[in-house]
Order: structure tokens, then C-alpha cells, then sequence
């Protein structure tokens, strides 16, 4: 059976203002995974506070 495996470049790191994972990913890093290492996709968006508040950062990714 054949299996096709993607992966998705992570559009909230951190997920809300509130966490520190130690790294951030920014817009710029999200292209880059887009770009040159092939992800197929951006994930799901979690800082939904974010999107309403138009955070041009959060919406640029």
C-alpha cells in the first residue's frame, strides 16, 4: 500500500505570548521550511487572539 509522508512547517512557536519553548519561528523561517526543505504545508494556527487581532507577524506566516 503506498504512503505518501509530508511535513508541516509549525506557524505557532510559541503558541501564545504566554509560553516560552525557548525559539520562536518567525515568517521568515516558515518560508524557508516552505521553500528548501519541501514542507508542504503551514499548521494549524493556534494563537486565534492573534488572527482577530490582525498580529501582521502571525498572518505574514
Amino acid at each position: 500500500l503506498p504512503f505518501t509522508f509530508g511535513i508541516c512547517a509549525p506557524s505557532c512557536v510559541p503558541a501564545s505570548p504566554f509560553e516560552s519553548p525557548g525559539a520562536e519561528i518567525r515568517a521568515a523561517e516558515v518560508e524557508q521550511l516552505l521553500t528548501e526543505i519541501g514542507a508542504i504545508g503551514v499548521a494549524e494556527v493556534m494563537n486565534y487572539p492573534g488572527v482577530v487581532a490582525g498580529d501582521a507577524e502571525l498572518l505574514a506566516k
